[in-house]
């Protein structure tokens, strides 16, 4: 609950695990500096991209145009943002004196921003700004330059820093992303490892289906009801704690009243944080241990979120985080999870007879199947149909 634990991700053959570290006051300076460099090349090679792209289109519309006809539009390729970023480092000497990996990734990650923005996949990169209270940037392995010995993570340019909770790496490192967040610092490591990636838990032969609503959080198909903490005392002192921030803001300099202030909320924030965290790893991790097929809806977040009266229960509920928590262990462990698609009715169809209940609404908890008159209490239901959409779709594979 310390925030001090493990993270695995599985993607592809890539493994990641984020650990607490503490730097020195030097590291701290060294890291801070590194973190508004990140932002003035990210920032600079984002005004570059913008204004590329918008030569590009006025090109575009005036191409019949005969006093544009040899000109040739700008290639956003990675040769552009690797120029750009050679240019930015000729104009300012001060950039050499960093990581240059971590500058190459600050553009690489850019780079990927604009390509989802073409995809609609995203909004349009935004200004990168100190106001964030979360801070990175990424280092990447070059010769053996990273790599964890006695306790300490040796860095790029930076020498050792002190190293908690971490677990054995059986692989190769790739990359360190140095993080700041609301008062801690973090070492998200990631790596890459040979052979399999999944480790086998002993098969039960069990299988579940999950409804993840805000009133019955998590209602699995064999009746079993699963609370999410509770926070609202948490919630109350954070609420509390913001008003006295707001009351102590000071423009331009701020006093040791405010950065107190800051902290306190800070640490308030981590131990919901924490709190929320260790229910997340516990209850998925107990999930994939006692089933051996994991079935799930998709989640159409978005969508719910344009419900004004629910939006701030869904925001706050994080099912999407939960389920790729369970997700990511099960292939890790060995099990079978399935995804059903969004648009079935889940809710609304009897899992006797398979009648749709078109006129059932939100308020009803509790409804009785028209064609069959069996009784159903609403999760339940939706989590017994889940279970069966998800063998029948394992059926037809």
């Amino acid at each position: 609950k310390n925030g001090n634990g493990v993270f695995f991700l599985v993607s592809g053959g890539v493994l990641s695990c984020r650990c607490r570290i503490y730097p020195n006051w030097d590291l701290k300076f060294l890291f801070w500096d590194n973190f508004g460099a990140c932002r003035f090349v990210h920032n600079k090679i984002r005004e570059k991209v913008k204004n590329a792209r918008r030569h590009n289109n006025y090109l575009l519309k005036h191409k019949d145009n005969p006093e544009f006809k040899d000109e040739k539009p700008v290639m956003l390729n990675r040769s552009f943002y690797n120029t750009c970023l050679t240019r930015l480092k000729h104009d300012n000497p001060f950039l050499y004196e960093l990581d240059s990996t971590s500058l190459q990734d600050s553009y690489e990650r850019l780079k990927r921003a604009f390509d989802r923005y073409d995809k609609k996949i995203a909004a349009f990169p935004k200004l990168k700004t100190l106001k964030n209270p979360v801070q990175s940037f990424t280092l990447k392995n070059v010769n053996n330059s990273i790599r964890i010995k006695d306790g300490y993570l040796r860095l790029n340019k930076y020498g050792f820093v002190k190293i908690h909770g971490h677990r054995d790496i059986p692989g190769k490192i790739k990359t360190v992303t140095i993080k700041f967040d609301k008062g801690r610092w973090y070492a998200i490591i990631t790596y890459s490892i040979k052979g399999q990636l999944d480790m086998p838990l002993p098969k039960t032969g069990k299988m579940v289906g999950i409804d993840l609503g805000l009133k019955n959080y998590i209602m699995l198909s064999s009746g079993e009801v699963i609370a999410k903490p509770d926070t609202r005392e948490l919630d109350e002192k954070i609420k509390k704690q913001k008003r006295i921030v707001s009351r102590r803001y000071q423009v331009p300099y701020h006093g040791t009243n405010y950065t107190r202030a800051i902290e306190k909320l800070w640490q308030l924030e981590n131990k919901r944080q924490d709190t929320l965290n260790d229910f997340y790893h516990k209850i998925s991790k107990k999930i994939v241990t006692q089933y051996d097929i994991i079935v799930m809806e998709t989640l159409n977040i978005h969508g719910m979120l344009k419900n004004r009266r629910v939006s701030a229960g869904v925001h706050d509920a994080s099912w999407y985080r939960l389920k790729m928590m369970i997700k990511y262990k099960a292939q890790k462990y060995g099990k079978t999870f399935i995804e059903i698609d969004q648009w079935f009715a889940s809710t609304k169809t009897c899992q006797y007879c398979g009648y749709k209940n078109k006129k059932l609404t939100l308020k009803d908890r509790k409804w009785t199947c028209p064609n069959c008159g069996k009784k159903h209490e609403r999760d339940h239901n939706a989590a017994v149909n889940i279970l069966n959409e998800g063998l029948r779709m394992l059926k037809i594979k």
